[in-house]
């Protein structure tokens, strides 16, 4: 008991024995040191008593005394009273009540007087009542339970009998059964100050706590409390609690864990072999030092983490094997927060809310949450943002309480809680742990995993499991008892006392102490070896505990709950909707993400606004190609920025949804279209800034077009490294790994035709390349802008053909022919005949394309160049052929010259030669062109095997490939027979690959990659350590 209410009741009880006669006053100093003896020990009696007696003298009377009270005395105890009041909450003022009475009751019966028909001890306990603000109701409630507690006026609903069940009542009390009880134990319950009151009904004897019970006497039931006698099983606080108020289930619950044990690859650590069986209405605790396998235990228990050995039942259920059967059974509390800071308390709960009731009107979800809200004492900061541990808006408690609530809006009948109180005061941790406790009355199985629990915390657990390091469990049953456990087992002095004879007070601390105790050397210092290891402690465990933990696997229908997610397209909207309510609170967010752009937009378009006079002209501008390729990176630059936190910043989140088996293709989506249209818009803004200020005019849509694909393709790839990496850190690590692929392997900076001989090819792009998305946007970019402008789309066509005629006459023609004197020299000397066969497959080669080019059925000599057939008459055809290509090839070339002089002369006819030539000054870049056409190169055609390569005017060239691989620059794209405009052919290169990435992030392939690659290395490091 207290100080302060031993206090007060000294005070109190001096005012009653001030107004005897000497020797009743004598006979109630004996009463009195009677009753302190219970709460004190020997020195704190005396300084108690001495208290009393100076506060006799100062109340004595100058009456006679023989008065059962005068008006004195009631003053006197009125102002004692009011001093009370000020310092007592109201459950400490209910019990100074309830033992105000006893003395009072107890001194009537040692005084003749007392029998006098005025009872004017009511008087005294109208005062008392009166001070305390007891409510009418409470005061004749606990009168008649101290001095009757069969009275009919009580509340049966307010009243427990405990006894061996044989006997009849004729008011419905409730009952707790204990067999071979001879007596009885009244309890009743004071709701306002959720308080047990107990009195012994017969001989027989009972111990509170490891104290004696006065017959005579109530005593209060706290929490943690054992009441036992020698021929029946103890009564426990939480057996009290339960049958008091737990509201009994349609169906009740077994959990059952049958010989589970666990261990991780190559090595020790894990759970040891154990069985129990919880039920519905029980708070578990899981006690143990850091690293024995407390949390290890939870996702074992919850089914996150698979068994070893052994099996977990649910009302004989198998959790594994029968998951769907088992569905919204399980709630889990991780120990970090896992809300949504940018959203509000109310708007956490909704979101959560929509996920699990997916037949709920919105009016019956608002009036669930709203009701949750009130049961945690948060509705009145419903509307207050949760804010981050670092920028707080609510408390550490309010956010612990809200984490909880998330999961008991579901109403899980199994609900599992890791470190529920860590970084909590002790008050909040307090008030957290309550409301768990209240889950336990309403039928739920509670299991906490705990590490240092105050006292009264320690009391709410029904049972507590403590684990050893290794994973040895050591102990399993009620908390009290552990105390004793372990002191017996050690040896110790007073091992059935287990908390503080005065106070009530358990130091759960002690488990550890003695559990985990080191031995003393000779030297009288302390050894880092332990007196009992935890495999000893396991084996007393297996001994004395185990066996009496009898398992139950009877299988019965399992608890109904409302729990029903919804189909994966309502959870795609509502996903969608709570993504966008926390990017719209985020100011700074929006802000960054929508003007980033246009600035970067503004800033490469005004450097790169090169002009030659104080009039820009953007057909001189130099720089056109550099915004091109800038542009290109932004995008993907961009992409990847807003993506890369946005899976591993949800990964807590989604680790506690994963028990509501929400549908990640639902959830994947709802982040991909939101990345999409913010990079629509960002873009967009680009485009319009950017090519505003450089004067390109009627490409917006192609532009934005490419840009967005690409930032798309970005999108992905920040979405699938934000899945696979574990921290933020890791993840901007990486980010300077893909860019600068991108920009090396684009074709820009580095020509493909002069990397590493290893991966470079004159005829096409490089794999290596084809990979880049980058590539496949500058060239959409490029070859549209120079293909499809409002000048060149009048004349490219022709321009092709008269290139291609051009450079088949110019170069093709004098190679092959020179080509021809080789081998013909070759043969008349007869030397280098493998040289000779190489030049022959080269001619061969060659005149098969410039036929196919020309649309011309291919002579049968062409077949003849080879080693074998090559002779004067095939060589003389071949040389008349050349003649006669070259004949063909310039007539052709006038001919489609004379046409474009056509369409040139047509267009200045309509728009004047003035106008023809600004047209081209606005829409045809000089410096595009020089780079599409490869002006600068210093090779015009080069030998590659058996091909001559063509690097000169590659915007007129047609690849050969049929299957989409190209040279730089390519016009067109072929697949099979069909030809694909180079700028959508890249752009459904760049969405493959966006959809490649689509299914790697559907099946996080680079987390498993990385998971795999991570358990190698650890394999690996192992075998060396051994």
């Amino acid at each position: 008991m207290s100080e302060p209410i031993l206090i007060a009741l000294v005070q109190l009880f001096a005012i009653v024995a001030s107004s005897r006669q000497k020797q009743l006053s004598d006979h109630t100093r004996f009463i009195i040191e009677s009753y302190l003896k219970q709460y004190l020990n020997s020195q704190e009696l005396q300084e108690y008593l001495m208290l009393y007696d100076e506060l006799c003298s100062f109340h004595e009377l100058s009456s006679e005394g023989s008065e059962w009270a005068n008006s004195e005395t009631l003053n006197k105890m009125t102002g004692i009273c009011e001093k009370i009041n000020k310092g007592l909450q109201q459950k400490d003022k209910i019990i100074v009540f309830i033992k105000f009475i006893e003395f009072v009751e107890a001194i009537k019966k040692s005084d003749a007087e007392a029998n006098q028909t005025d009872r004017l001890e009511f008087e005294y306990y109208r005062i008392v009542s009166a001070a305390f603000n007891l409510s009418q109701t409470e005061y004749k409630t606990i009168c008649h339970f101290l001095l009757n507690p069969k009275s009919e006026s009580i509340h049966p609903n307010r009243i427990l009998i405990i006894d061996n069940g044989e006997q009849e009542f004729t008011l419905p009390y409730k009952h707790l059964v204990r067999e071979r009880l001879d007596s009885q134990i009244w309890v009743l319950y004071l709701k306002s100050v959720d308080l047990f009151i107990g009195r012994i009904m017969g001989r027989e004897n009972f111990n509170l706590n490891g104290h004696f019970i006065s017959q005579n006497q109530s005593f209060i039931i706290s929490p943690g409390s054992i009441i036992k006698t020698q021929k029946s099983n103890p009564v426990y606080y939480a057996d009290i609690a339960s049958a008091m108020f737990y509201v009994q289930q349609k169906v009740n619950l077994e959990f059952t864990a049958q010989n589970i044990a666990f261990s991780f690859k190559d090595s020790n650590n894990g759970l040891k072999p154990f069985s129990f069986t919880a039920e519905s209405g029980e708070l578990i605790g899981v006690m143990g030092a850091s690293g024995t396998g407390k949390s290890t235990l939870l996702s074992l228990l919850n089914g996150t983490l698979p068994l070893n050995e052994g099996a977990i039942y649910i009302n004989g259920h198998h959790l594994e094997n029968e998951k769907e059967h088992l569905k919204g059974i399980i709630g889990f509390i991780p120990q970090d927060d896992l809300l949504i800071e940018e959203l509000t308390v109310f708007q956490n709960l909704y979101f959560n809310a929509k996920l699990c009731f997916s037949d709920f009107t919105k009016r019956k979800l608002i009036r669930t949450i709203l009701k949750v809200l009130t049961d945690i004492d948060l509705n009145g900061i419903r509307n207050l943002v949760v804010g981050s541990p670092l920028n707080k808006v609510i408390s550490g408690g309010q956010r612990k309480r809200l984490n909880i609530a998330l999961e008991l809006i579901r109403e899980p009948f199994v609900l599992f809680a890791d470190e529920p109180t860590s970084g909590l005061s002790s008050m909040d941790s307090e008030m957290v742990m309550l409301l768990l406790k209240e889950q336990t009355l309403k039928g739920r199985m509670v299991m906490v995993n705990i590490h240092q629990p105050s006292s009264n915390i320690f009391k709410l657990f029904d049972k507590l499991l403590i684990l050893d390091k290794g994973g040895y469990p050591v102990f399993y049953g009620n908390p009290i008892d552990a105390v004793t456990y372990f002191k017996s087992a050690s040896n110790h002095v007073n091992p059935t006392e287990s908390e503080c004879i005065s106070c009530g007070y358990v130091n759960p601390e002690q488990l550890f102490q003695i559990t985990e105790a080191k031995t003393i050397n000779r030297h009288g210092k302390v050894t880092n070896q332990r007196i009992t290891s935890p495999a000893d402690w396991y084996q007393l465990f297996k001994r004395n505990i185990q066996p009496w933990l009898k398992t139950k696997v009877n299988r019965k229908l399992l608890p109904k709950n409302q729990f029903k997610t919804p189909e994966a397209f309502k959870q795609f909207k509502i996903f969608s909707l709570r993504n966008l309510l926390i990017k719209l609170t985020n100011r700074q967010y929006l802000l960054l993400n929508l003007l980033e752009a246009p600035l970067l937009a503004f800033i490469l378009a005004y450097l790169t606004r090169f002009s030659t006079s104080e009039v820009y002209i953007f057909g001189q501008n130099k720089n056109l190609a550099a915004y091109l390729f800038m542009s290109v990176i932004v995008a993907l630059f961009l992409g990847m920025m807003v993506s890369a936190e946005e899976i591993i910043k949800d990964r807590k989140l989604l680790k506690r949804e994963a028990f509501l088996t929400l549908s990640r293709f639902s959830y994947l989506n709802s982040k991909i279209m939101f990345l999409f249209v913010l990079s629509a818009i960002q873009t967009l803004l680009y485009v319009l800034i950017g090519n505003t200020l450089l004067g390109i005019q009627g490409m917006t849509f192609s532009y934005w077009m490419v840009l967005f694909s690409t930032s798309c393709f970005a999108n992905l790839i920040g979405l699938n490294i934000s899945s696979a990496l574990n921290s933020v850190v890791n993840i901007y690590i990486l980010i300077p790994f893909i860019l600068v692929p991108q920009l090396l392997l684009s074709g820009v900076i580095v020509p493909f035709e002069s990397l590493n001989s290893g991966i470079s090819s004159g005829r096409r792009v490089p794999v290596v390349g084809d990979l880049m998305a980058s590539r496949w946007a500058f060239e959409a970019l490029a070859v549209n802008q120079f293909k499809n402008n409002a000048y060149s789309k009048h004349f490219y066509q022709h321009d092709k053909v008269l290139a291609n005629y051009s450079f088949a006459n110019g170069y093709i023609l004098p190679a092959l022919r020179a080509k021809l004197d080789e081998c013909d020299r070759n043969l008349s000397l007869n030397q280098n005949a493998n040289e000779t066969q190489h030049k022959l497959e080269l001619l061969r080669n060659e005149f098969n394309k410039l036929y196919h080019q020309l649309n011309e059925p291919v002579p049968a000599y062409v077949n003849q160049l080879n080693s074998k057939d090559y002779d004067a008459a095939v060589a003389e055809k071949a040389r008349e052929a050349i003649s006669n290509l070259s004949y063909y090839l310039g007539v052709q070339h006038k001919h489609y010259y004379s046409q474009r002089d056509s369409i040139y002369r047509s267009l200045a006819q309509k728009l004047g030669e003035e106008g023809v030539y600004r047209l081209k000054l606005k829409h045809f870049n000089q410096n595009l062109a020089q780079l599409v056409e490869n002006k600068t190169t210093d090779k015009s055609i080069i030998e590659e095997d058996t091909y001559l390569v063509r690097r000169k005017d590659p915007i007129y060239l047609e690849p050969e490939s049929k299957v989409g691989r190209a040279h730089f620059y390519a016009p067109v794209k072929q697949l099979g027979n069909v030809k694909i405009d180079t700028f959508w052919f890249n752009l459904g290169a760049i969405w493959l690959m966006t959809g490649i990435l689509y299914v790697t992030l559907w099946h996080d392939s680079f987390r498993r990659l990385s998971v795999l690659l991570e358990r190698k290395r650890q394999h690996r490091k192992q075998k060396q350590n051994q």
